[in-house]
């Protein structure tokens, strides 16, 4: 295992690597739920390459290994303060792991995921260039790594927009009898904020918790402000017309997302306990029916102590990432299926693996896209109906930033042409 202190020290890695036919596979904060494996090779954990570069107008210039809580942070304190125009739903996650991925929260639904507010990558690829890219120079690699799975560069540094930041923040919590009333009232403040094309609401996202009585639902939403300018609830929700009054969260923005990381944090781990999540982003018009249907079959063992179901809206409108894959409808959810076994064996990590694949399944026949974060056992078959067309792109890509295939075999997107090499006999 490498921890580098410098970003030297991963280029010198990545070329003797490639050179010496090693595969290399990069951590962040260890989120994603499967094929986190280095098979034998190097695994570079970028978690010490935390260096705050600068903050100014408009942007923050931070090394890969640092979480979005440490930009926060130090935003937040800046003059005047900043944030970032989306915050993951826990804080501690990595820049460059969630620029990765994708990254979404309910801060996303109508300005897009993380992975649109980039304004400059640093990346080494992986037969060893240092390429600084963006949509201006370079754009082929910028777009081959946003949401690229790690396979064509490693992150070393970003530079990520901020916008300006209000300092305080009121929650709304309103409690639904069933996932099809949530989903209408989610789908009407989206739909009013679509047709004002200047949201009042700053975060929408729902949740569904496990309880001795079936499920219990949640519309969740957030609403910035400054003192002497409080929400006007009434008006904020006039669209909807919940069964009860919300329950009511007001603090600073800081204290909202501390409260947020506490939650995810006081979910059990250890004593062998593992998180097999499903996430798919799934048609709005089909969430009923897939996400319903998985609902109403699941039992207690199924999501363990702590499990819940997050959902977050996304427009697609908002996406221009091309890797970045939805399903083709104008507005999706992320259907975040949290399962936190109880203390997990070979066998029953098997069986849940197998069960979060034919729900994988179910999802793609519904239209639904993977989230590849969770844990579903994909094979390259899967991975090119997953790109679909923009699949041949990134293959060709994949040949042209990492030639020898030094980087992600971790994840067998690209596993058919390590095979082809070595029934070639192209040495490795």
């Amino acid at each position: 295992m490498l921890r580098p202190r410098s970003k030297e020290a991963v280029i010198d890695m990545v070329r003797f690597c490639d050179r010496e036919g090693i595969p290399v596979t990069v951590r962040g904060q260890g989120h994603t739920c499967f094929y986190p494996a280095a098979n034998g090779g190097v695994l570079i954990d970028m978690s010490s390459l935390r260096t705050l570069h600068e903050i100014g107008p408009g942007f923050a210039h931070v090394d890969a290994g640092c979480t979005w809580e440490q930009v926060l942070d130090a935003t937040l304190a800046a003059s005047p303060p900043q944030v970032p125009p989306v915050i993951n739903g826990f804080s501690r996650l990595s820049i460059g792991g969630t620029l990765s991925a994708g990254g979404i929260s309910g801060m996303a639904y109508f300005c897009g995921c993380q992975v649109e507010h980039v304004l400059e990558l640093e990346v080494v690829t992986g037969d060893g260039r240092l390429v600084r890219c963006s949509e201006h120079s370079e754009r082929r690699l910028f777009e081959a790594v946003l949401a690229g799975q790690g396979q064509c560069g490693i992150i070393l540094n970003a530079r990520v927009a901020l916008k300006p930041a209000k300092s305080r923040t009121r929650e709304y919590t309103f409690m639904y009898p069933s996932l099809a009333a949530l989903l209408e009232a989610m789908n009407a403040l989206l739909d009013e904020a679509e047709h004002a094309r200047s949201p009042r609401l700053d975060l929408i996202w729902g949740s569904a918790a496990r309880t001795p009585a079936g499920w219990g639902f949640a519309l969740l939403a957030n609403a910035h402000y400054e003192p002497g300018h409080e929400p006007d609830r009434t008006g904020l929700f006039r669209a909807i017309t919940p069964p009860a009054p919300p329950l009511e969260f007001d603090g600073t923005f800081r204290e909202y997302i501390r409260q947020l990381d506490e939650k995810i944090l006081a979910i059990p781990t250890g004593g062998g306990r593992y998180p097999m999540w499903l996430d798919m982003f799934v048609p709005s018009e089909r969430l009923v029916e897939y996400a319903g249907g998985i609902l109403d079959r699941t039992q207690d063992d199924d999501v363990g102590q702590g499990g819940l179901v997050l959902l977050f809206p996304l427009e697609t409108r908002t996406s221009t990432r091309p890797l970045m894959r939805l399903p083709a409808s104008k507005r999706v959810y992320l259907f975040d299926y949290c399962r936190n076994t109880d203390p997990i064996s070979a066998a029953k990590a098997e069986e849940l693996l197998t069960r979060n694949n034919a729900l994988y399944q179910e999802g793609v026949a519904a239209g639904a896209t993977a989230y590849l974060i969770g844990a579903v056992r994909m094979t390259p078959a899967d991975y090119q109906v997953h790109y679909g067309p923009v699949w041949q792109r990134f293959a060709a890509d994949k040949r042209e930033f990492d030639p020898r295939l030094t980087l992600g075999r971790g994840t067998p997107i690209f596993s058919h042409m390590l095979r082809d090499e070595t029934a070639r006999g192209e040495p490795r």
